[in-house]
């Protein structure tokens, strides 16, 4: 009775204390214990920190919005938000760490869960909430994957991330779906680094507008990857408004965008950013993201292996004794220069 009793009391609380704001939540998020780090024995359970909302009025340089400016409260060593090549990630938006069955005090046992990103839906959805049908999608705004190939947070910049997959359809559920392209390359030792994007954009009646909200993983890409490329920092190019006009959208791999900031915006005050079709994005995997990728150091050094101009060269510098011995000291030859 008395756990029970608890329990109860300790669910009320969080629905008391909750703010309708969202997040990815995964134990590869930079934050997700915040104030303590991820390694730390003490664990908030009712951590919410990282769902905060980055907006114009705060004046946020680079360091205080990139990553909700948690960067120095990286996950615990090999935690990482595997994402498989040419499958979904399934992840969980919530507007607290207590309400993802992933990452909830144990004692709760999913007992406040509910289908919605958070208790009775969230203010950033739809108000009064109706649950059937779905909202509009234009109304979510969408939500956004992005990567990039690096492992070193302190050098990354919001300029180095490519988008990789967007869900029209959020924010909404607390399950949620992220397709993954196919053929991305492996990560780097350590992993790469990711991050979650989306704009609050009021109007119907779920609070006010100008909002943004980026979160920072240590990510993994696992499943159908192609080690023969790579995907350059940088190689994405900021999404323009084209509305209906298709045409006049940007093609291929895509930066996140960034409005409203004091320093590091990429995107006009006006009309707030969307993950849409209006700015050129599809619904799941974005395939153009492979449109730049650039044939990889290791990929480039076996195809010179084989090059057979490398043999007849080789065969100009051995003296011509007996096939064994021409062979061995080819053999010598290759591995001095590195084949």
């Amino acid at each position: 009775m008395r756990l029970t009793l608890a329990v109860v009391l300790w669910t009320a609380l969080l629905a008391y204390q909750v703010e309708a704001h969202q997040a990815l939540w995964n134990y590869g998020l930079f934050g997700y214990n915040w104030p303590y780090q991820a390694s730390n024995k003490t664990q908030d359970w009712n951590s919410n920190a990282v769902v905060s909302p980055l907006r114009k009025t705060q004046n946020l340089t680079i360091a205080e919005w990139f990553g909700r400016g948690m960067t120095k409260y990286p996950p615990r060593t090999g935690e990482f938000m595997s994402l498989p090549s040419g499958g979904i990630y399934q992840g969980e938006i919530a507007c607290n760490r207590a309400y993802t069955k992933l990452m909830q005090q144990p004692s709760l046992n999913g007992s406040n869960l509910t289908p919605f990103a958070c208790e009775g839906g969230t203010m950033h959805q739809i108000n009064p909430l109706v649950t059937s049908p779905p909202p509009n999608n234009t109304w979510l705004g969408g939500t956004a994957l992005a990567i990039a190939y690096t492992s070193d947070v302190d050098t990354l910049k919001p300029s180095d991330m490519v988008i990789i997959s967007v869900n029209f359809t959020s924010v909404f559920w607390r399950e949620i779906d992220y397709s993954i392209p196919k053929g991305l390359p492996p990560c780097p030792d350590g992993g790469c680094l990711c991050t979650w994007n989306w704009y609050h954009l009021a109007g119907h009646g779920e609070g006010y507008g100008q909002e943004m909200y980026n979160t920072l993983y240590r990510c993994n890409v696992t499943g159908e990857t192609d080690s023969s490329v790579s995907l350059a920092l940088g190689a994405g190019t900021v999404p323009v408004y084209c509305g209906n006009d298709t045409s006049s959208c940007v093609t291929g791999p895509k930066t996140p965008m960034y409005a409203w900031m004091a320093e590091g915006s990429n995107m006009p005050d006006s009309p707030i950013p969307r993950y849409s079709a209006g700015f050129g994005f599809s619904d799941g995997a974005q395939t153009d993201v492979l449109s730049v990728a650039k044939p990889s150091v290791n990929s480039a050094a076996r195809r010179r292996s084989t090059n057979p101009s490398i043999f007849r060269f080789l065969g100009t510098i051995l003296r011509p004794s007996d096939h064994r011995t021409r062979t061995t000291n080819g053999m010598r030859m290759r591995r001095r220069i590195g084949l």
